[in-house]
């Protein structure tokens, strides 16, 4: 009987196998298996061109028209009011509107791949020396970098003279439980922006000791982070750093496109 209530008790300690699955048993999963977080990589960069926030609205899918949105905004783009043209609210200023839906769009697409990329940054070791797990969290980490940018440029003015202006809040996978908790506050333009170099050096860093070739275009390829770290360095007139990651690109022979809006 007394060995009974023992095993008893040794059990009463021991996590159930149900439907949940915590955060510490997905990393142990990575560690042991580094394809099996290859999914979640994979979903972060879905949004750059799928519909993925299902408004009911012709012109929501995904990064390729919150480029519309912005290009519309612009002074350089003509377009004939047809009556049926899905991005005439940014030529006719009517997309200004604080409740607007466009506004909606922008910042939802920009921060559901923040959520995602979250998620993948919280399952890998950052000090982690296996290849394919380096280069997965250089994934996140850069694409990460990459949305910040935009949101940095769309929701206050330019880095240089404005580093205390408040800018968007800040969500990391460090506090994104009390964020989702308790909410976030709006960081400032300079607190943005060293997330931002944090997250693009780490993922240079990452992406130059890792040997794991990307599959294709959707993935973050080094010249790529380079080619981004010297546009955000042009921003915050960083001009030798930008000059010496834009060098880089150049003596590597690859041919980086990158977008972004300012």
């Amino acid at each position: 009987l007394a060995g009974m209530t023992l095993a008893g008790c040794a059990d009463l300690g021991t996590a159930p196998k149900g439907n949940t699955v915590t955060a510490d048993q997905k990393a142990s999963v990575v560690a042991e298996n580094p394809d099996m977080v290859s999914a979640s990589v994979a979903g972060i960069t879905t949004m750059f061109s799928i519909y993925e926030n299902a408004t009911g609205y012709h012109n929501d899918f995904g990064y390729p028209s919150v480029m519309l949105h912005l290009d519309g905004r612009g002074i350089d783009l003509v377009g004939i009011n047809t009556g049926y043209n899905w991005f005439s609210y940014g030529m006719s200023m009517y997309d200004r509107a604080l409740n607007h839906y466009v506004n909606g769009d922008i910042f939802r697409t920009l921060y559901n791949q923040i959520y995602t990329a979250n998620n993948v940054a919280g399952l890998i070791d950052p000090a982690t020396d296996n290849s394919t797990l380096q280069f997965y969290l250089a994934q996140a980490l850069a694409i990460r970098a990459f949305d910040y940018f935009n949101l940095a440029q769309i929701y206050q003015f330019t880095y240089e003279g404005n580093e205390d202006a408040p800018c968007v809040p800040l969500i990391t996978d460090a506090n994104a439980d009390d964020a989702a908790a308790n909410g976030a506050p709006r960081a400032t333009v300079g607190d943005i922006y060293t997330q931002i170099m944090n997250d693009l050096n780490q993922a240079v860093t990452l992406l130059r000791a890792s040997t794991f070739t990307r599959a294709d275009k959707r993935y973050v390829s080094l010249e790529v982070a380079l080619g981004l770290r010297a546009r955000v360095e042009l921003v915050m007139q960083d001009w030798n750093a930008a000059a010496a990651d834009a060098q880089e690109v150049i003596n590597s022979g690859a041919a980086t496109i990158l977008v972004s809006h300012s």
